[in-house]
């Protein structure tokens, strides 16, 4: 079907369990030179345009340059969509406020002739600046900055609240809250890490980090007929709360104040598999699907702050050339996504397979449990830090004016025992760090002794024995 040629450079061993994806996405590239038609529906100021508080042409958005570099992107307009064309591969929703009915029939046919659909929604959407007056901040913080598609959703089968936040407490962001504080831990803006994602899934499978802010989740409703596949979760240590809660917030360390995790790991995004019915069964148009033929494909994301810039990337601009530096996965995110639903439904469906690696999770247990135990000794010092601080300041605010250059003997006794005991943990520091390396040793000195000695020598008796058995059945016979 195809004269094209093109190479695989070599095999990366930590993505072996895609091998087969791999190759059949590299033949149907092959067979579709050109490059995938991607249809953008967007409330948020993603692309090139005019800001009114600075007065000045806005740049786009970092993943607007990506995709638009990666695929033939179209810009829809929101209240103007009667159909998808049907050249259109992938339809993006990006916080979808007030579709009307006529658009939402539109994209509830595309889905059910087989067209994938890639969705985010926003309990809170931190850019959305639509239906406030910019004149008046706190009228602008109090607006509705929600997005929902309740109709849509509810033919799916899935379950979303869009006035509920995600709050997580062991994946909270460190954000500053003014100069000279010290950082405090956000529960609302969450850093997911490589084990809060699906590595059975080839979109998130080689992803490390996302960041995510004031999101959602998803849920299934007890009749759906559908399935869903998490792809981002939270934490067990995570709850839920009020969007409303984030609205005029001075100390975001308010949040964790009554906090009382649920133990439940909330989807924030997941891919939605199966057949769909439609969400308007009552139109009889010519051509009008009540469901779908097949099993279809949606990816619904409950967050559209991680599609900003602040979220996953620096860009710089050096020599007249923007140079992008990305400290989060979020745009391989949303590429992968993309790019993933852009291929056939056989594609689609390959997950990943089982590898032939075999990590040595014993190490890597006595590893995090001594970096636990390290950050543990580093809290208890920088505590004993702050504690010294605040003794030297109450010891230097009761002197005079002209002993202020001097040093107390209380003062010099409190900067000793700081220093003693700065230099205790520092030595209980290195202590951890020896205890996890002895621990590593002696395991590997067992395995050697059981890999090397037991085994063989129990090998060899057991051929002895064997022998002796067989001599005897002789000398019996």
């Amino acid at each position: 079907s195809t004269n094209g040629q093109s190479v695989i450079p070599f095999f990366q061993p930590d993505k072996e369990s895609f091998l087969e994806y791999d190759v059949a996405k590299l033949v149907h590239e092959l067979a579709t030179p050109k490059k995938p038609v991607v249809g953008l529906v967007s409330s948020l100021p993603m692309g090139v345009g005019f800001d009114p508080q600075t007065r000045q042409m806005r740049d786009p958005w970092a993943i607007q340059q990506q995709l638009s570099q990666s695929f033939d992107v179209r810009d829809l307009n929101p209240g103007g969509i009667k159909s998808i064309d049907p050249d259109i591969s992938v339809l993006v929703l990006v916080h979808p406020k007030a579709l009307s009915d006529e658009a939402q029939y539109a994209i509830d046919q595309f889905v059910l002739r087989g067209g994938h659909l890639l969705v985010f929604v926003d309990p809170d959407a931190e850019l959305d600046s639509s239906g406030a007056d910019t004149q008046d901040p706190q009228a602008a913080m109090f607006a509705d900055h929600s997005s929902d598609l309740p109709k849509l959703f509810k033919a799916w089968g899935i379950e979303y609240d869009a006035k509920t936040i995600v709050l997580d407490r062991a994946r909270a962001v460190a954000v500053s809250i003014g100069q000279g504080r010290a950082p405090v831990h956000h529960p609302g803006i969450i850093g997911l890490t490589a084990v809060d994602l699906n590595h059975d899934d080839v979109v998130t499978a080689n992803l490390e980090s996302i960041n995510v802010s004031s999101a959602g989740f998803f849920g299934l409703a007890k009749d759906a007929t559908t399935k869903l596949v998490p792809l981002m979760q939270s934490s067990g240590d995570a709850t839920t709360s009020p969007a409303s809660r984030l609205k005029m917030l001075p100390d975001p360390s308010a949040l964790l104040s009554d906090f009382k995790p649920t133990g439940e790991r909330y989807v924030i995004a997941g891919r939605v598999e199966g057949k769909f019915k439609s969400a308007f069964p009552e139109r009889n148009e010519a051509g009008h699907l009540a469901e779908s033929k097949e099993d279809g494909q949606i990816v619904l994301v409950a967050d559209t702050d991680l599609l900003a810039d602040r979220l996953w990337v620096q860009v710089q601009n050096f020599l007249g050339q923007k140079l992008m530096n990305a400290f989060a996965n979020n745009g391989d995110l949303v590429l992968n996504t993309i790019d993933n639903l852009t291929g056939s439904s056989a594609l689609i469906s390959i997950r990943g397979r089982a590898t032939s690696q075999r990590p040595f999770t014993t190490v890597e247990a006595l590893k995090r449990s001594a970096d636990d135990r390290f950050r543990a000794k580093e809290q208890e010092l920088q505590q004993e830090l702050q504690e010294t601080e605040r003794k030297l300041a109450q010891l230097q605010s009761a002197k005079t004016s002209d002993q202020a250059m001097i040093l107390s003997p209380e003062q010099k006794s409190e900067l000793d025992n700081f220093v003693k005991r700065k230099a205790e943990i520092r030595k209980e520091l290195r202590d951890v760090r020896r205890s996890l390396d002895a621990e590593i040793e002696s395991l590997g000195s067992r395995l050697k002794f059981l890999n090397i000695v037991f085994v063989p020598l129990l090998v060899t008796l057991a051929a002895i024995g064997f022998a002796l058995w067989q001599v005897r059945r002789r000398k019996s016979a």
